[in-house]
């Protein structure tokens, strides 16, 4: 039984309609024959790879230089062997117009949203399609296919870079019953710690200073809860790259002159993928030991204490639920369930930063081991 089919009624009823799609699988099909018709005519930009998401095989294919190294940038650490014994999930066609001469028109009506966060659902809910500055992508639930045009690579924001066919990615992932949550999981061994909190409060800077000191992080942002067939829960990683406010790169200059920078005003970030700098460090999943909240304080030295239950899922929740990517998401009640049942399952901490980010990485390593005691 597809995922598609075992969705429950509730679930296919929060995701939002969007824009209007009259037809979305005439859509779908015309825009699959204009990536055939990208990838038979231009072989010599035809590139493919196999990657494993939340350990789920994708094949990605791209039909376009540019775009091909662009895609593989924040995957990089999720690619897998051609021949891994693993039935393949999903299917990621993407094709570049300035390179190929096959073109596309956005025709959808936008629902004012933003163009950033325009989307929109057929109404059988099957097919979704997601438009960006400089890409247009569909997805296929029932079938598990992606396919994707780019007027041009080259003209990439800072979103469309660090994170190829976002939306229409992350509701496939959704619908394999995994739950996105905002936050970050660094640890050491096959251990982890999850970080989560409202946006500000410091989980990037948290990240980075344990992939900083040696230990391995799956993800600083956006999080893939999966509860584990051993019991516990497993976190998964996706995209591995990091935005990051100028005043806050001063912090690590090591990643600044590797940063890429976005187009004022509209962008004030900087861009980092993380697989290049940390090549041994960025893992796809870690099993999840143990929550820490996080929270900047006025001193020198950073510290933890333990942190109450109810506590814990006040600060946990609330960002999991309102930013963009997560109240888009259909899965609300199970992804707060998804939560409550971490924070009830694992130890719960108050992870206090102070000036001094050599501190950090020390006290999650003794989170995690506190978290091994009885």
């Amino acid at each position: 039984m597809s995922a598609n089919e075992t969705r429950s009624a509730d679930e296919q009823r929060e995701l939002p309609s969007g824009g209007s799609v009259v037809d979305g699988a005439a859509s779908f099909a015309a825009m699959q024959s204009a990536f055939e018709k990208a990838r038979s005519g231009h072989p010599a930009l035809v590139r493919e790879f196999n990657y494993a998401f939340a350990g789920r095989r994708v094949q990605v294919r791209t039909v376009g230089k540019r775009l091909g190294e662009s895609a593989g940038r924040s995957l990089a650490h999720l690619m897998i062997a051609d021949g891994a014994q693993r039935q393949q999930s999903l299917t990621i066609d993407l094709w570049d117009e300035s390179e190929t001469g096959v073109g596309w028109r956005m025709e959808a009506e936008r629902d004012g949203l933003g163009i950033d966060h325009w989307f929109a659902v057929s109404t059988d809910r099957r097919f979704v399609v997601q438009e960006r500055l400089h890409e247009l992508t569909w997805l296929d639930r029932q079938a598990g296919q992606i396919v994707g045009w780019t007027v041009d690579a080259r003209q990439f924001n800072l979103a469309e870079r660090a994170r190829v066919a976002y939306f229409p990615v992350l509701l496939w992932l959704n619908d394999q019953g995994l739950r996105l949550v905002h936050g970050g999981l660094v640890g050491q061994d096959d251990r982890g710690v999850v970080i989560m909190g409202e946006s500000g409060q410091g989980k990037s800077t948290a990240v980075l200073t344990c992939l900083s000191a040696g230990m391995h992080s799956v993800a600083d942002d956006h999080l893939w809860l999966e509860k584990s067939a051993g019991g516990g829960f497993v976190g998964h990683g996706l995209y591995a790259s990091c935005n990051l406010r100028p005043h806050h790169a001063e912090r690590f200059p090591s990643l600044v002159e590797h940063a890429i920078k976005g187009k004022p005003p509209a962008e004030d970030k900087l861009l980092v993928f993380l697989s290049p700098l940390f090549p041994n460090q960025i893992k796809p999943s870690l099993r999840i030991a143990a929550l820490a909240l996080p929270r900047v304080i006025d001193a020198d030295i950073s510290r933890i204490r333990q942190a109450d239950k109810t506590e814990a899922l006040l600060t946990a929740v609330p960002s999991s639920v309102t930013d963009w990517s997560f109240s888009r998401m259909p899965g609300r009640a199970e992804r707060f369930a998804a939560i409550a049942e971490l924070i009830d399952t694992v130890p719960c901490f108050h992870l206090e930063m102070g000036r001094d980010l050599a501190d950090i990485p020390c006290c999650v390593r003794e989170i995690l081991k506190e978290s091994l005691q009885p």
